[in-house]
């Protein structure tokens, strides 16, 4: 998924609906139980968020002064 609005879902392992998990609007799962914010819509866009969906602890993170991003990747061919 390119951009989009991001939230973090989870459904039963017994079926039914999914249902959205609170406090993960705009997030992306990175690895249970981290999921980040982008800092813009390409999927290579600096994470500025960063929420740990078990405690619900989340802070904003940036680059340390002085740091650049790498350049955004860019497809082969």
């Amino acid at each position: 998924m390119v951009g989009g609005e991001g939230g973090v879902h989870r459904m039963p392992l017994s079926g039914g609906a999914p249902e959205r998990l609170r406090g993960a609007d705009g997030l992306h799962l990175t690895a249970w139980p981290w999921a980040a914010a982008r800092a813009g819509e390409l999927p290579d866009a600096d994470q500025n968020r960063l929420a740990n969906l078990e405690t619900g602890q989340s802070r904003d993170v940036s680059l340390p002064d002085g740091v650049q991003a790498p350049a955004p990747r860019t497809a082969p061919g």
